[in-house]
């Protein structure tokens, strides 16, 4: 089941980052599309980045980019360790007979 489907994040080339927050937060949307969480903590903090992308993505003042940056970062950190065991988990779990 897709929570969210993230047009705006899917849209920022967070794939294409190599730093350590758009690591995370492609690979936490990517496992919120593909059901592989239900973390609410992750969901939260995708949606109010969603939120937060469209509303000052397109602005260059330093409060919009500073609120883009404490969003991607509320990702980043809610996308911990034992998140990302549950994801792989049941993403492995899909494989098994």
């Amino acid at each position: 089941m897709v929570t969210n489907s993230y047009p705006i994040l899917a849209n920022c080339n967070f794939a294409d980052r190599d730093d350590e927050i758009g690591e995370a937060i492609q690979a936490a949307a990517n496992a919120v599309r593909r059901g592989e969480t239900t973390d609410e903590g992750l969901i939260d903090a995708l949606d109010s980045l969603e939120a937060t992308l469209e509303r000052y993505a397109d602005d260059v003042d330093v409060i919009s980019i500073r609120r883009c940056e404490d969003a991607e970062r509320a990702v980043a950190a809610a996308w911990t360790d034992e998140v990302q065991e549950a994801a792989e988990a049941v993403r492995q779990s899909r494989y098994v007979d």
